[in-house]
């Protein structure tokens, strides 16, 4: 049986994508210290809150490096979430501000996945 290499995308190139039926828009990118803002979408248009995300740094089977989205393991540690409405963009904006600045001097752990 041939085992076929999995290779990891970086979090830099993730601007646009779908998760659990929500569409998610990146609204902040620190290439430097890998940290990103999500703004999530719901499938009615409405906005639901944020991702404040580190990417976790991983090597491809071509020993190349990137920072990829953390698994949902790995939250809490390297990636939060806001719950809001159009209403709570304010109360969200101070969360996304403290839990950036949490993440903003963490470790990233290397590994192979």
């Amino acid at each position: 049986m041939i085992m076929k290499k999995i290779f990891r995308t970086d979090i830099s190139n993730k601007k646009v994508f779908k998760r659990i039926g929500c569409t998610y828009y990146q609204v902040y990118a620190d290439n430097d210290k890998h940290i990103y803002v999500y703004d999530i979408i719901n499938p009615d248009g409405e906005h639901r809150g944020y991702e404040i995300i580190k990417g976790v740094k991983s090597k491809n089977p071509d020993d190349s490096i990137v920072y990829r989205y953390p698994t949902d393991e790995e939250f809490g540690v390297y990636a939060w979430s806001t719950v809001g409405t159009e209403n709570t963009y304010d109360f969200e904006m101070e969360q996304v501000v403290s839990k950036v600045e949490i993440i903003e001097n963490r470790a990233i752990p290397s590994s192979k996945e």
